[in-house]
């Protein structure tokens, strides 16, 4: 059952002015919901329930260690990102549980950072009824280049994915960078039971475990298992291009579209609006009990 939520929106101007900001090395000192992390930092205890974002990096090049802990939501719309990195480069985000917000861990702009060891579960965010959640994956990757997601667990995220990567900014994706996102590594995840829609059921969902959208580029999809998506387990846009697809485990998604792809040596993308020629490679993944285990040149608008 859906518990009342209350609704609102923070302006991340804002937060920046109010929120306490953590520096030295290893230090805990004063963490709470909203802080800023400026140092390397372990965690010594979970931090939440957090109605707006739970933590944000405020450096580059350091290490958020969560030390086996939980980073917690709500969980309610409109309580933005666990953990929200906005134009760091160099950073990584380690060792712990990240649930009960918009996403789990959301990267805008920046570049080369690592996100490995996390189990992001249950972050849902919503986009129906007038309530537009700012983000909506496990994990979702912003005009942002050369990121590393590697060894998490994505699961039972909403409404968009485990893990996405954007580039065009939209009322979906609303922010205030730009540019493109390129170049990101997605390998040996476990990308599970992403299924929930916009409206926080299954009756109609675009839900995939991987989501690659429009004009991404050179993202490297490796060695992951994705297992009961919504609608797609790995979803290419149209204007997605030089995508390499490699020894994934793709596994009884809900889709029942009439495009699903098979494991083959290469494979041209066809979107359904206009052709293309930008080219996916594939090698070694294996794809069952679904009929759109991997779907190339899906339409923004497409759902079951």
């Amino acid at each position: 059952m859906t518990r009342p939520r209350k609704f609102g929106t923070l302006l991340l101007a804002a937060l920046a002015g109010t929120l306490p900001t953590v520096g030295g090395v290893g230090a805990q000192v004063g963490l709470s919901c909203g802080s800023t992390i400026t140092a390397d930092t372990t965690l010594t205890a979970d931090i939440g329930p957090c109605p707006s974002f739970g933590l944000i990096v405020g450096a580059d090049d350091i290490t958020l260690d969560l030390g086996g802990h939980r980073v917690f939501g709500t969980p309610q719309p409109l309580d933005n990102a666990g953990v929200y990195m906005k134009g760091r480069s160099g950073v990584t985000v380690r060792n712990g549980t990240i649930n009960a917000f918009d996403a789990g861990v959301a990267i805008e702009g920046g570049s080369g950072n690592t996100v490995t060891g996390i189990r992001a579960v249950d972050n849902i965010g919503r986009f129906s009824g007038g309530v537009n959640s700012r983000f909506g994956d496990g994990i979702a990757i912003m005009s942002s280049t050369n990121n590393r997601i590697t060894k998490n667990l994505l699961r039972n995220n909403a409404p968009y994915s485990g893990v996405g990567v954007y580039t065009l900014i939209d009322s979906n994706h609303p922010r205030d960078t730009s540019g493109p996102a390129s170049g990101n590594l997605i390998d040996s995840n476990d990308i599970l039971d992403n299924r929930l829609g916009r409206d926080g059921s299954l009756g109609s969902t675009d839900n995939d475990g991987i989501r690659l959208e429009t004009n991404t580029t050179g993202t490297v999809i490796t060695n992951n298992r994705v297992n009961n998506s919504g609608l797609d387990g790995i979803a290419l846009f149209v204007g997605s291009a030089d995508t390499v697809i490699r020894n994934n485990q793709v596994t009884t998604t809900a889709c029942t579209g009439p495009q699903p792809a098979t494991a083959t040596a290469s494979w041209s993308v066809a979107p359904r609006t206009a052709p293309s020629s930008r080219t996916t490679s594939f090698a070694g993944t294996a794809t069952t009990a679904s009929s759109c285990a991997i779907l190339l040149g899906r339409c923004p608008e497409q759902r079951t």
